[in-house]
């Protein structure tokens, strides 16, 4: 059969497709569109948190622990290991976070908050050994043996502490309205009393902002900020000697991937057996998303069930369609086709509708996949405003089959009624 009878006859056929096609294909096109949706939101979450922790110092990072008296011994081990094994990046004694206030956080924002009723400021003190300049979004990052500046993530927030609740990262400003500014700080030693540690002595220091850094990439806190290595040293010094009760020596190993972080735990704790040591990383950013896992999971099987399902719904409904249309498909045998020439027709129509609801429904995932990266970049929160989101090549074959392959499946499936159309059935209209 020539191309201008196959065309003649889509052409002909155009006027059933509202009738016989509109409804099919609108209904698959909802569910592939659906399911596009969920597997594009699914993956991206997954891919971007999972390249997240894998590069932040916090997820990458392992605490080892020992007493006084075998912490030399301890630290000698663990730089051998390090310099032994590809796997680390760096051996260091922990400085970890240090509370501190920001004295003139009222000036710095321009903001009216009751002094008597709140204490406004509060923030971590982060060294840049554990970061390094990739992490530098805008200004520049520290020199070496540089001391008091600052680096403040690219989403700033203070902590406010009222009379009778915490609040944790509220007046959130951008970073890069504090460089060039000098942020005054106080930190302090405790001491017990009464059961409770109460500030024992006040340091001050002060710092300034040189620059912000992608909290995303290091840690889901937006009021750390990162000084020198040097002057969080010589801050956890005042603090351990005026306290006088440390009682064990933290080193953190940090590993280059945080894929390997089990690995590398596995090996330090068969490495340092004989020593009275913990061993334990330090927690996941976004570990919330772990549920994400099972979700995709669930949702692949739905796709699973999803398919078998559109498949049987493909075979009846083209069965029915071959049914209604058989006085028309009569008529094509009275005109003289041959039962292979019918059969071309049906099928073609068949790849003609299912490829422009395919086409229809990946235009439709492509506007919607542009407009939620719009949303995501303008209107959402730090931890999520640099997330990329995109179509993985196996959700868009997914939407192949279920569009196009099932149909033209199903149409197969049902040659032998297609065959059995008579030239009688263009009078009777009824196929048995």
């Amino acid at each position: 059969m020539n191309k201008e009878k196959i065309v003649f006859i889509i052409k002909r056929n155009l006027k059933y497709w509202k009738k016989s096609w509109l409804k099919t294909s609108l209904l698959m096109m909802v569910i592939a569109f659906l399911m596009l949706i969920i597997g594009m939101l699914g993956n991206s979450l997954l891919d971007y948190f999972d390249e997240v922790q894998s590069q932040s110092p916090k997820d990458r990072s392992i605490i080892v622990s020992s007493n006084a008296s075998d912490s030399q011994s301890v630290f000698k081990l663990l730089e051998k290991y390090a310099n032994d094994d590809d796997k680390i990046e760096k051996v260091h004694y922990d400085n970890p976070s240090i509370g501190a206030h920001v004295n003139n956080a009222l000036e710095l924002l321009n903001i009216d908050v009751p002094k008597e009723k709140r204490r406004f400021g509060d923030i971590g003190l982060c060294s840049d050994f554990y970061t390094n300049e990739k992490y530098l979004v805008s200004g520049r990052w520290i020199k070496p043996n540089e001391t008091n500046v600052m680096l403040v993530p690219v989403n700033m927030s203070f902590n406010s502490i009222t009379e009778d609740v915490i609040r944790l990262d509220i007046d959130r400003v951008k970073g890069e309205s504090l460089i060039g500014k000098v942020v005054e700080v106080s930190y302090f030693s405790y001491q017990d009393q009464d059961g409770k540690l109460v500030p024992k002595n006040e340091y001050k220091k002060k710092f300034t902002v040189i620059g912000t850094y992608d909290n995303v990439r290091i840690t889901n806190d937006e009021s750390d900020v990162i000084i020198p290595d040097d002057d969080i040293s010589e801050i956890k010094k005042s603090i351990d000697d005026d306290m006088n009760n440390k009682i064990a020596y933290n080193y953190r190993v940090l590993v280059k991937d945080g894929h390997l972080n089990e690995s590398v735990m596995k090996e330090l704790r068969v490495i340092l057996k004989d020593y009275e040591v913990g061993v334990r990383p330090v927690i996941r950013v976004g570990g919330f998303l772990g549920i994400l896992g099972p979700l995709m999971q669930t949702v692949m099987l739905a796709s699973i069930f999803i398919f078998l399902i559109g498949f049987l719904l493909q075979k009846a409904l083209i069965k029915r369609l071959i049914h209604q249309r058989s006085d028309e498909l009569g008529t094509l045998k009275v005109m003289g086709y041959s039962d292979n020439q019918v059969i071309k027709c049906f099928i073609a129509e068949i790849l003609v509708f299912s490829t422009i609801t395919f086409i229809g429904t990946i235009f439709l995932s492509f506007l919607f996949k542009e407009g939620f990266q719009f949303w995501i970049r303008n209107y959402t929160g730090y931890m999520f405003s640099s997330m990329p989101i995109v179509f993985k090549v196996k959700d868009i074959l997914f939407a192949f089959m279920m569009l196009v392959i099932i149909p033209l499946i199903s149409g197969i499936f049902n040659l032998k009624t297609l065959k059995s159309i008579q030239p009688i059935d263009a009078i009777s209209g009824v196929v048995e």
